[in-house]
């Protein structure tokens, strides 16, 4: 736990009127998850979270539904109308971008200035590109990333890779020195565990075959 920091998932506009701090994710399928959002009406509880300035993280997917719309030609998730806080459009295409690498900042401001210039690993999966909706990015939205890998608009933030907050730098940076990393937390599960069980009831699991294992029923597939 975090002092003073708390999770929500919002599924009422109400939630995201009250937070400090939105984060729109990564999205299996961007145009219906934007179809999910304004039959909830969240479209216009972001807008709002946005306009007054308070920070936004959008990664991956959410950085799509951020720009004016979405172009698919080739039939990969469907066009959409984004909601429009963004100056970028989006356009699928049936190849899909695998990368994983080190991602750095450039010079960031306001609430996200201490994550100018950090390193961290990451990695992209998405359909398509991401372009300007004019000739040139407008002069309010700077880069976050090189290559286009992000921008930010005030305290707004998109970015193209994954892993930000699961990076030690990156989340003490944003939430104090004394907060505790992904690491931290799951390590203090295993010793939790360690201290509750007798070490041959774990152990019994360790060898235990995979309710998997033969069945004609499952298949795992794993992508390139």
């Amino acid at each position: 736990t975090v002092s003073g920091l708390s999770l929500s998932w919002a599924r009422e506009a109400q939630t995201i009127a009250s937070a400090d701090l939105l984060v729109l994710p990564g999205s299996k399928n961007v145009a219906a998850d934007l179809d999910w959002i304004r039959r909830r009406n969240l479209d216009s509880a972001i807008a709002a979270h946005v306009a007054a300035g308070k920070p936004t993280l959008a990664i991956c997917g959410g950085l799509q539904m951020l720009g004016e719309r979405l172009d698919d030609p080739y039939g990969v998730e469907g066009h959409a109308v984004g909601l429009g806080l963004m100056p970028y459009r989006r356009e699928f295409l049936p190849a899909k971008t695998y990368r994983h690498g080190r991602y750095s900042f450039c010079e960031l401001e306001g609430f996200w200035t201490p994550l100018s210039r950090l390193g961290f690993d990451g990695y992209e999966i998405h359909h398509g590109f991401t372009h300007a909706a004019a000739a040139q990015p407008a002069p309010h939205m700077r880069p976050a990333l090189p290559a286009d890998g992000g921008w930010q608009r005030g305290n707004l933030l998109a970015l193209y890779p994954h892993g930000l907050l699961e990076n030690p730098e990156a989340f003490k940076a944003l939430f104090g020195a004394d907060t505790p990393t992904l690491d931290d937390v799951m390590e203090g599960l295993a010793d939790f565990i360690d201290g509750r069980f007798p070490r041959e009831v774990l152990m019994s699991y360790v060898d235990r075959p995979s309710p998997l294992a033969g069945s004609p029923k499952w298949r795992i597939e794993t992508s390139p």
